[in-house]
């Protein structure tokens, strides 16, 4: 496994690098702090404030100019990059516990797994608001054909006469930018609705999604398989990773979809009734 992101070199010169080292150094490395984070960890933990290609390239400015310390660590058939703050000498076990968490969530088939239970769990959810599914793995609608790429859809739903193209990533780390790009002309290609359910997306490109007549759906956590919940409680606990193992996608993530359906198609919110489950929004 590795950490690392496919970066452009031009974000090097980005302006919100000075701010973004120091709220890094103050937020992760400051006041006697003696922890050990990897890059991953760091990009997610710091998302709110800056994209994750920001907190990359600022954690390798404070490397550079030894405010904090950083090595390469092999786990499995890939790599994590460490970070620890100045003075923190006995470091060990905390690495040693890092690495084994990390392992574990990188294992293939647990990976794989995560990735498919993100897209059953809407498959479950989206029908709970009327949504209807169409097409799985999709290269096609309605006698349109995407030709250009071996690339497809994850889903194609409808909804109240809308079609939706729908890409469902359940992972930490952003989509990557060339199938985004891919995926988003896909959609406009075949005439459908871009929707994109992610835990997390670049506001820039959230709103390239909105210009194209799109939503983005952010979920916010990523979703460990039923019987995972143990493992997700230690993954929150000891990274402060936002996983979750819920029994269902919670209500409100849906009703934040539908209310912008509703919006969109020019029909009052409070003109269809809003189907409940049981899962409550925490």
């Amino acid at each position: 496994m590795s950490d690392g992101d496919e970066l452009d070199e031009r974000h090097r010169s980005d302006p919100a690098l000075p701010p973004a080292k120091e709220h890094l150094l103050q937020a992760f490395f400051a006041g006697g702090t003696q922890r050990v984070y990897y890059q991953r960890q760091l990009q997610v933990l710091a998302e709110r404030e800056y994209f994750h290609w920001i907190t990359v390239f600022a954690l390798e400015g404070l490397v550079d100019e030894e405010r904090i310390f950083s090595d390469t660590l092999r786990v499995g058939r890939g790599s994590l990059r460490l970070y620890w703050p100045r003075g923190h000498r006995y470091r060990e076990r905390q690495i040693r516990q890092l690495s084994d968490i990390v392992a574990r969530m990188s294992e293939p088939a647990f990976g794989t797994g995560v990735g498919r239970h993100g897209e059953t769990m809407f498959d479950a959810a989206f029908p709970r608001i009327g949504m209807q599914p169409v097409a799985w793995n999709a290269s096609s609608y309605a006698g349109q054909q995407w030709e250009r790429t071996g690339h497809d859809l994850d889903r194609i739903f409808e909804l109240d006469g809308v079609a939706y193209g729908v890409e469902i990533k359940n992972q930490l780390q952003y989509i990557n930018r060339d199938e985004f790009d891919v995926k988003l002309e896909m959609c406009r290609v075949l005439g459908l609705k871009p929707l994109f359910v992610m835990r997390a997306l670049p506001k820039s490109w959230a709103n390239e999604v909105i210009e194209q007549g799109g939503y983005a759906l952010i979920v916010r956590y990523q979703l460990y398989p039923h019987g995972a919940e143990a493992f997700a409680k230690e993954v929150r606990g000891v990274l402060e990773l936002p996983v979750d193992a819920p029994p269902a996608i919670y209500q409100g993530t849906l009703t934040r979809f539908q209310n912008w359906h509703l919006k969109t198609r020019q029909i009052p919110v409070n003109s269809r009734p809003i189907h409940k489950g049981k899962a409550q929004e925490p």
